[in-house]
Protein backbone atom coordinates (compact mmCIF):
# COMPACT_ATOMS: atom_id res chain seq x y z
CA UNK A 1 0.00 0.00 0.00
CA UNK A 2 1.58 3.37 -0.90
CA UNK A 3 2.45 6.16 1.38
CA UNK A 4 -0.07 8.81 -0.49
CA UNK A 5 -2.69 6.57 -0.32
CA UNK A 6 -2.28 5.77 2.94
CA UNK A 7 -1.92 9.67 3.88
CA UNK A 8 -5.29 10.15 1.97
CA UNK A 9 -7.13 7.47 3.70
CA UNK A 10 -5.58 9.38 6.89
CA UNK A 11 -6.87 12.48 5.97
CA UNK A 12 -10.07 11.15 5.03
CA UNK A 13 -10.62 9.37 8.40
CA UNK A 14 -9.71 12.64 11.05
CA UNK A 15 -11.45 15.21 8.76
CA UNK A 16 -14.93 13.98 10.28
CA UNK A 17 -13.31 13.16 13.76
CA UNK A 18 -11.97 17.12 13.81
CA UNK A 19 -15.30 18.69 12.24
CA UNK A 20 -17.06 16.57 14.71
CA UNK A 21 -14.62 18.05 17.62
CA UNK A 22 -15.11 21.60 16.00
CA UNK A 23 -18.66 21.10 16.84
CA UNK A 24 -18.70 20.32 20.35
CA UNK A 25 -16.40 22.74 21.26
CA UNK A 26 -18.61 25.50 19.05
CA UNK A 27 -21.56 24.12 20.74
CA UNK A 28 -19.79 23.86 24.36
CA UNK A 29 -18.27 27.27 24.57
CA UNK A 30 -21.45 29.55 24.37
CA UNK A 31 -22.69 27.48 27.58
CA UNK A 32 -19.92 28.29 28.93
CA UNK A 33 -19.63 31.75 28.36
CA UNK A 34 -23.53 32.61 29.03
CA UNK A 35 -24.42 30.13 31.89
CA UNK A 36 -24.85 33.08 34.55
CA UNK A 37 -27.15 34.45 32.04
CA UNK A 38 -29.04 31.10 32.53
CA UNK A 39 -28.69 31.00 36.32
CA UNK A 40 -29.30 34.09 37.03
CA UNK A 41 -32.52 36.73 36.27
CA UNK A 42 -32.38 39.74 38.44
CA UNK A 43 -35.55 41.34 38.85
CA UNK A 44 -35.02 44.84 38.71
CA UNK A 45 -36.65 48.32 40.30
CA UNK A 46 -36.22 51.71 40.74
CA UNK A 47 -35.47 53.06 44.66
CA UNK A 48 -38.39 54.58 44.64
CA UNK A 49 -40.45 51.38 43.52
CA UNK A 50 -38.39 49.26 46.59
CA UNK A 51 -39.50 52.35 48.83
CA UNK A 52 -43.13 52.44 47.40
CA UNK A 53 -43.36 48.64 47.54
CA UNK A 54 -41.99 48.25 51.28
CA UNK A 55 -44.54 51.03 52.59
CA UNK A 56 -47.64 49.20 50.65
CA UNK A 57 -46.41 45.80 52.80
CA UNK A 58 -45.19 47.12 55.80
CA UNK A 59 -41.40 46.67 55.28
CA UNK A 60 -38.99 48.84 56.13
CA UNK A 61 -35.70 49.37 54.06
CA UNK A 62 -33.22 47.38 55.57
CA UNK A 63 -29.51 49.05 54.97
CA UNK A 64 -25.69 47.57 55.22
CA UNK A 65 -22.53 47.47 53.43
CA UNK A 66 -22.08 44.32 51.49
CA UNK A 67 -18.71 42.41 51.37
CA UNK A 68 -17.24 45.40 48.99
CA UNK A 69 -18.25 47.72 51.15
CA UNK A 70 -20.84 49.35 49.09
CA UNK A 71 -24.76 50.22 50.23
CA UNK A 72 -27.23 47.34 50.31
CA UNK A 73 -31.28 46.51 50.97
CA UNK A 74 -33.25 44.14 52.06
CA UNK A 75 -36.68 44.25 53.04
CA UNK A 76 -37.59 44.30 57.43
CA UNK A 77 -40.74 43.58 58.80
CA UNK A 78 -40.57 43.90 62.60
CA UNK A 79 -42.67 41.26 64.44
CA UNK A 80 -42.85 40.27 67.95
CA UNK A 81 -39.55 40.79 69.73
CA UNK A 82 -40.03 36.80 71.76
CA UNK A 83 -39.93 35.31 68.56
CA UNK A 84 -37.46 34.39 66.02
CA UNK A 85 -36.04 36.72 62.67
CA UNK A 86 -36.89 34.38 59.93
CA UNK A 87 -34.12 35.39 57.13
CA UNK A 88 -35.77 34.45 53.37
CA UNK A 89 -33.43 34.24 50.30
CA UNK A 90 -35.73 34.13 47.20
CA UNK A 91 -35.49 32.27 44.02
CA UNK A 92 -32.92 33.06 40.95
CA UNK A 93 -35.77 35.40 39.13
CA UNK A 94 -37.72 36.11 42.24
CA UNK A 95 -39.38 39.16 42.54
CA UNK A 96 -40.19 41.23 45.88
CA UNK A 97 -44.46 40.46 45.37
CA UNK A 98 -43.61 36.57 45.18
CA UNK A 99 -40.46 37.17 48.32
CA UNK A 100 -44.14 38.86 50.40
CA UNK A 101 -46.20 36.00 48.73
CA UNK A 102 -44.12 33.43 50.03
CA UNK A 103 -43.65 34.97 53.52
CA UNK A 104 -47.57 36.33 54.29
CA UNK A 105 -48.46 33.44 56.22
CA UNK A 106 -45.36 33.92 58.44
CA UNK A 107 -45.59 37.65 58.71
CA UNK A 108 -49.67 36.88 60.07
CA UNK A 109 -47.98 35.21 62.40
CA UNK A 110 -45.92 37.86 63.91
CA UNK A 111 -42.52 36.65 63.25
CA UNK A 112 -39.78 39.11 62.14
CA UNK A 113 -39.03 38.63 58.65
CA UNK A 114 -36.18 39.84 56.85
CA UNK A 115 -36.42 39.84 53.12
CA UNK A 116 -32.57 39.54 51.82
CA UNK A 117 -32.49 41.18 48.01
CA UNK A 118 -29.34 40.10 46.51
CA UNK A 119 -26.62 41.66 44.82
CA UNK A 120 -27.75 43.21 41.02
CA UNK A 121 -31.49 42.52 42.45
CA UNK A 122 -33.93 45.43 43.45
CA UNK A 123 -32.33 48.44 43.02
CA UNK A 124 -29.25 46.85 44.74
CA UNK A 125 -26.12 47.56 42.25
CA UNK A 126 -23.71 44.93 41.34
CA UNK A 127 -23.93 41.61 39.41
CA UNK A 128 -24.68 38.02 41.25
CA UNK A 129 -22.36 35.27 40.97
CA UNK A 130 -21.85 32.96 44.09
CA UNK A 131 -18.97 34.79 45.23
CA UNK A 132 -21.62 37.89 45.54
CA UNK A 133 -24.21 36.12 47.41
CA UNK A 134 -22.24 34.04 50.03
CA UNK A 135 -19.82 36.69 51.20
CA UNK A 136 -22.87 39.30 50.98
CA UNK A 137 -24.71 36.54 53.65
CA UNK A 138 -21.33 36.91 55.86
CA UNK A 139 -22.15 41.17 55.76
CA UNK A 140 -25.58 41.07 56.35
CA UNK A 141 -25.17 38.55 59.60
CA UNK A 142 -22.14 40.94 61.10
CA UNK A 143 -25.01 43.48 60.48
CA UNK A 144 -28.00 41.95 61.71
CA UNK A 145 -25.48 40.48 64.76
CA UNK A 146 -25.00 44.17 65.52
CA UNK A 147 -28.76 45.27 65.91
CA UNK A 148 -28.57 42.84 68.79
CA UNK A 149 -29.85 39.34 66.53
CA UNK A 150 -28.10 36.52 67.53
CA UNK A 151 -27.61 33.58 65.05
CA UNK A 152 -29.76 31.08 67.68
CA UNK A 153 -32.50 33.62 66.87
CA UNK A 154 -32.59 33.32 63.31
CA UNK A 155 -34.02 31.15 60.94
CA UNK A 156 -33.09 30.65 57.40
CA UNK A 157 -35.54 30.22 54.67
CA UNK A 158 -33.85 28.95 51.29
CA UNK A 159 -36.31 28.98 48.19
CA UNK A 160 -34.53 27.45 44.69
CA UNK A 161 -31.05 28.74 44.64
CA UNK A 162 -32.20 30.30 47.53
CA UNK A 163 -31.69 27.37 49.57
CA UNK A 164 -27.96 27.65 48.62
CA UNK A 165 -27.57 31.12 50.79
CA UNK A 166 -29.66 29.39 53.54
CA UNK A 167 -27.30 25.96 53.57
CA UNK A 168 -24.32 28.49 53.77
CA UNK A 169 -25.93 30.70 56.25
CA UNK A 170 -26.23 27.37 58.54
CA UNK A 171 -23.34 26.05 58.56
CA UNK A 172 -21.43 29.14 58.67
CA UNK A 173 -23.32 30.08 61.36
CA UNK A 174 -23.56 26.44 63.66
CA UNK A 175 -25.28 28.52 66.67
CA UNK A 176 -28.58 28.76 64.03
CA UNK A 177 -31.22 25.85 65.51
CA UNK A 178 -33.45 25.61 62.89
CA UNK A 179 -33.15 25.84 58.84
CA UNK A 180 -35.81 25.11 56.33
CA UNK A 181 -35.42 24.31 52.26
CA UNK A 182 -38.01 24.59 49.90
CA UNK A 183 -37.46 23.39 46.55
CA UNK A 184 -33.59 22.77 47.64
CA UNK A 185 -30.86 21.17 45.25
CA UNK A 186 -27.50 18.61 45.84
CA UNK A 187 -25.41 21.33 43.27
CA UNK A 188 -26.26 23.58 40.22
CA UNK A 189 -23.11 21.15 39.13
CA UNK A 190 -25.52 18.20 39.37
CA UNK A 191 -28.16 20.43 37.61
CA UNK A 192 -26.49 21.58 34.86
CA UNK A 193 -24.39 18.00 34.24
CA UNK A 194 -28.01 16.46 33.98
CA UNK A 195 -29.24 18.64 31.66
CA UNK A 196 -26.37 19.08 29.72
CA UNK A 197 -25.62 15.27 29.82
CA UNK A 198 -22.73 15.53 26.62
CA UNK A 199 -20.70 18.15 28.42
CA UNK A 200 -18.07 17.70 30.57
CA UNK A 201 -19.23 20.72 32.82
CA UNK A 202 -18.80 18.83 36.18
CA UNK A 203 -15.83 16.28 35.98
CA UNK A 204 -13.77 19.95 34.49
CA UNK A 205 -15.32 22.35 36.98
CA UNK A 206 -16.68 24.60 34.08
CA UNK A 207 -19.81 25.85 36.31
CA UNK A 208 -18.66 28.63 37.52
CA UNK A 209 -21.16 29.39 40.12
CA UNK A 210 -21.53 25.50 41.28
CA UNK A 211 -23.50 26.39 44.68
CA UNK A 212 -22.42 22.98 46.46
CA UNK A 213 -24.48 22.61 49.21
CA UNK A 214 -24.04 19.36 49.19
CA UNK A 215 -20.37 19.22 50.61
CA UNK A 216 -21.94 22.12 53.58
CA UNK A 217 -24.92 20.06 54.98
CA UNK A 218 -23.57 17.41 56.29
CA UNK A 219 -21.61 19.93 58.81
CA UNK A 220 -25.12 21.84 60.01
CA UNK A 221 -26.05 20.46 63.88
CA UNK A 222 -29.50 22.74 62.88
CA UNK A 223 -32.64 20.76 63.03
CA UNK A 224 -33.60 20.80 58.66
CA UNK A 225 -36.98 20.77 56.85
CA UNK A 226 -36.89 19.89 53.62
CA UNK A 227 -40.16 20.49 51.00
CA UNK A 228 -40.39 19.43 47.66
CA UNK A 229 -43.12 19.30 45.17
CA UNK A 230 -43.11 15.66 43.51
CA UNK A 231 -43.86 17.25 40.08
CA UNK A 232 -41.56 19.99 40.01
CA UNK A 233 -39.79 19.86 36.51
CA UNK A 234 -37.26 23.12 37.27
CA UNK A 235 -35.38 21.64 40.21
CA UNK A 236 -35.98 17.88 40.15
CA UNK A 237 -37.25 15.83 43.29
CA UNK A 238 -34.24 13.68 43.18
CA UNK A 239 -31.69 16.54 43.69
CA UNK A 240 -33.24 17.39 46.60
CA UNK A 241 -33.32 13.73 47.82
CA UNK A 242 -29.87 14.16 47.29
CA UNK A 243 -29.53 16.80 49.07
CA UNK A 244 -31.24 16.09 52.38
CA UNK A 245 -29.56 12.58 52.30
CA UNK A 246 -26.22 13.64 53.01
CA UNK A 247 -27.39 15.77 55.63
CA UNK A 248 -26.91 15.45 59.50
CA UNK A 249 -30.05 14.71 61.57
CA UNK A 250 -32.09 15.60 62.51
CA UNK A 251 -33.96 16.36 59.47
CA UNK A 252 -36.84 16.19 57.94
CA UNK A 253 -38.42 15.77 54.65
CA UNK A 254 -41.74 17.01 53.50
CA UNK A 255 -42.93 15.40 49.53
CA UNK A 256 -45.89 17.45 48.53
CA UNK A 257 -48.64 15.76 46.59
CA UNK A 258 -49.11 17.48 43.05
CA UNK A 259 -46.70 20.20 43.96
CA UNK A 260 -44.34 21.98 41.19
CA UNK A 261 -41.52 24.28 41.86
CA UNK A 262 -43.99 27.19 41.88
CA UNK A 263 -47.43 26.12 43.64
CA UNK A 264 -45.92 24.87 47.46
CA UNK A 265 -47.69 27.92 48.70
CA UNK A 266 -51.31 27.06 47.57
CA UNK A 267 -50.53 23.41 48.61
CA UNK A 268 -49.73 24.60 52.84
CA UNK A 269 -46.30 24.80 52.46
CA UNK A 270 -46.67 28.24 55.17
CA UNK A 271 -48.43 25.72 57.48
CA UNK A 272 -46.04 23.36 57.76
CA UNK A 273 -43.04 25.73 58.03
CA UNK A 274 -44.92 27.13 61.21
CA UNK A 275 -45.42 23.85 62.46
CA UNK A 276 -41.84 23.30 62.13
CA UNK A 277 -40.42 26.77 63.41
CA UNK A 278 -42.97 26.16 66.57
CA UNK A 279 -42.03 23.09 67.55
CA UNK A 280 -39.05 22.54 70.61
Amino acid sequence: MSKSFNNTLLKFCLFPLLAALLLYITALTPLYLFQRAMIFHPQTNTSQEVTDFAQSTDYQIYRYENADGNPQKALFHQGRADKPLLLFFNGNAGTLDNADYFTSDLKQQDYSILLNIYRGYGDNSGSPSQNAFLTDIDALMTSLQQKGYAPKDIIPIGYSIGSASAVYTAAHYPQIQKLILIGSFSSIEDIAQNSFPFFPLKSLNLVKDPFRSIDLIQNIPAQKLFLHGDKDTIVRLAFGRKLYDQASDPKEFRLIKNGTHTNLWSLRAAQIMIDFIQKP
